[in-house]
């Protein structure tokens, strides 16, 4: 067994549907080479944040997601992680937690969390997977939109409705990040600098999903050299998988029509998530052939093309510039 400064330890930190779901579900639960912490998203996983067993949350809790005002005894948690998780990781493997919503943390936040990170653990790698913010903002509504029409308490924006439209939720969204903004929102690009600057360039990954749409096999290869893995057991298990539903465009109207019909509100407001899912499919079924009907979209108003690109395009460039990265190819603003 390999010793904890020993191991290859990987922080996969997202950023949100960057083709996550997919190596989390395909490739790091179930290549050989991998020792995965979680997030477990499988059926029958009850620990808490998706995490492996009790022992693995435990040492991750105060790592990752207490408060950061509250007090934390590093020391324990490293002795739990040297002495029950590093001892079930075979000696070939690399050690990867992957929980995506880290990489747009505020920069403060994020560098505690890898401060606190490295004292338990040692020695880590920081793997990003990226998108063109210009079709990842859209992306992360439909995403909302949908988790909150069947559970309407994944975001408090929507005020118990089902439907709030882009360019007022956008606004909303970047609000909460104490005024700052877009920037505070799309703060990646801040926090892969803080990586190089702290952990250096050849501990950084920086993978955009743009790249594994025009290369797969070589973005695969890539990232295998990354994690230390085997690169043909990665092409295999990620062949072909995609995980994440897409939105449709009669499912957006859906939603709109039921927060504009007080009746219909009132209803879906009772409903039992079982019941909305039912009657989301009857919907669905009343289209006929999910194949033949248009996805959801947006088109992203000038103005927030333009708060987009005055909020990441020198970022871009220094990442362009630092990891050789086409972003400009990409469609990223640069």
């Amino acid at each position: 067994m390999r010793g904890v400064y020993e191991s290859v330890f990987v922080f996969h930190v997202g950023i949100t549907k960057s083709g996550t779901t997919t190596l989390q579900q395909s490739v790091f639960t179930d290549h050989p080479d991998i020792f995965y912490l979680g997030k477990h998203k499988r059926a029958g996983n009850t620990t808490e944040k998706g995490s492996l067993n009790e022992d693995v949350f435990s040492v991750l809790e105060p790592l990752l997601w207490r408060n950061l005002k509250e007090p934390v005894d590093l020391e324990a948690a490293k002795k739990v992680y040297q002495g029950r998780v590093v001892p079930m990781v075979d000696s070939r493997q690399t050690i990867i937690a992957s929980w995506e919503s880290f990489a747009n943390l505020p920069s403060a936040k994020f560098a505690e969390r890898l401060r606190r990170l490295r004292v338990v653990v040692g020695d880590i790698r920081v793997l990003f997977t990226l998108r063109n913010p210009i079709n990842w903002l859209p992306s992360q509504y439909f995403e909302a939109l949908r988790n909150n029409y069947f559970k309407n308490s994944r975001d408090r924006l929507f005020l118990g409705r089902p439907y709030l439209d882009f360019d007022t939720w956008l606004t909303m969204r970047a609000e909460e990040r104490g005024g700052q903004g877009l920037p505070g929102f799309l703060c990646y690009n801040d926090n892969i600098r803080l990586c190089v600057e702290t952990l250096g360039r050849d501990n950084t990954g920086i993978f955009p999903l743009e790249f594994l749409a025009r290369e797969p096999e070589r973005y695969y290869h890539e990232l295998s050299d990354f994690l230390s893995v085997d690169a043909g057991n990665m092409q295999e298990l990620s062949r072909g998988r995609h995980h994440n539903p897409r939105l449709l465009a009669a499912d957006v109207e859906f939603m709109r029509h039921i927060a504009e019909d007080s009746e219909k509100l009132a209803c879906w407001r009772a409903q039992s998530v079982a019941q909305r899912r039912k009657a989301f499919r009857a919907m669905r079924e009343s289209h006929g052939s999910e194949e033949h009907m248009a996805p959801a979209s947006i088109e992203m108003s000038n103005d927030f093309r333009t708060l987009v690109a005055q909020s990441t395009a020198e970022r871009h460039r220094w990442l362009s510039e630092q990891f050789g990265l086409p972003l400009d190819d990409f469609g990223y603003p640069c």
